[in-house]
């Protein structure tokens, strides 16, 4: 794969390669906690196409989606916070899983995936009719205070695959309805 995107790098161009391939990475966001995402933003960020090639067939490799929660709610959400709040209510009413036995992160964002509160909020935020970078914005923002509140990592690394995002934004098609749902999908579930 490595090799498969430095070939495609030197072919397309950074522009288009990450034009071509993001859309279908987004899916698998939160696999291996997260680190596709972020080492992608900081190859872009430092220039380095041979690290930009590894990192994408890193995330290519990594890339296991979430399954998708229940219909959204008819009131769904329209700020981060108050829909984070919502989510912890609903897992100590409803769900109360060992998450934190789990060794890693990945395996506990597969098991909270598979609880009530997962499947039932983790598609109310309305990220359908949202201008979504202002709530890149609000979820970067709302999950620092929280991780340094709790200092969750999973928290912090849903903090910084979220800058990751927003690093990435110009080559994602974020006008299209629902594109960053995975991302709103792995928040909930960290």
């Amino acid at each position: 794969l490595r090799a498969h995107f430095a070939g495609a790098l030197a072919r397309e161009g950074r522009d288009a390669l990450l034009r071509g391939v993001l859309p279908h990475l987004l899916p698998g966001i939160q696999a291996h906690a997260f680190h596709g995402p972020i080492r992608v933003a900081h190859a872009v960020e430092s220039g380095h196409a041979g690290e930009l090639a590894l990192a994408l067939a890193y995330w290519a490799v990594r890339a296991t989606p979430l399954p998708a929660p229940d219909a959204v709610p008819a009131a769904p959400f329209d700020r981060v916070e108050p829909w984070l709040q919502a989510l912890d209510d609903a897992w100590r009413r409803d769900d109360v899983p060992p998450l934190q036995r789990l060794p890693f992160i990945q395996a506990r964002l597969v098991q909270a995936a598979g609880t009530q509160a997962y499947r039932t909020l983790a598609g109310a935020l309305d990220s359908l009719h949202a201008d979504p970078l202002p709530l890149l914005q609000q979820l970067a923002l709302v999950g620092a205070r929280r991780y340094a509140r709790t200092r969750n990592l999973t928290m912090l690394h849903v903090v910084t695959a979220t800058r990751a995002l927003m690093v990435l934004a110009r080559w994602l098609p974020l006008s299209r309805p629902g594109a960053l749902a995975p991302l709103w999908h792995a928040a909930a579930a960290g």
